[in-house]
């Protein structure tokens, strides 16, 4: 949910500052995020416990680690889209 919502905020903000070169290419990769977010929220309502068998449990672990650290760089990349936008 928070990467949902990161994501949003994402969009909002790469629309917002498209002026130069550098922000138009945000603008498809917020949105990719925005896809990738509400994708993994998908899967996750499907997937409620940790699978038994040994390759889908580890793929698991491994998606969850992919969701953190790709929650991470969202959030981040919000927080400094909007501090760069407050000046």
């Amino acid at each position: 949910m928070i990467m949902a919502s990161a994501a949003c905020l994402s969009v909002g903000l790469a629309f917002k500052n498209h002026e130069n070169s550098f922000e138009q290419v945000q603008v498809p990769l917020a949105l990719t995020d925005i896809m990738f977010a509400h994708a993994v929220l998908a899967l996750s309502s499907v997937l409620h416990h940790m699978p038994t068998a040994k390759p889908h449990n580890i793929l698991y672990g491994f998606l969850r680690f992919t969701i953190l650290v790709y929650t991470i760089c969202i959030i981040t990349n919000v927080t400094y889209g909007i501090l760069l936008t407050s000046d």
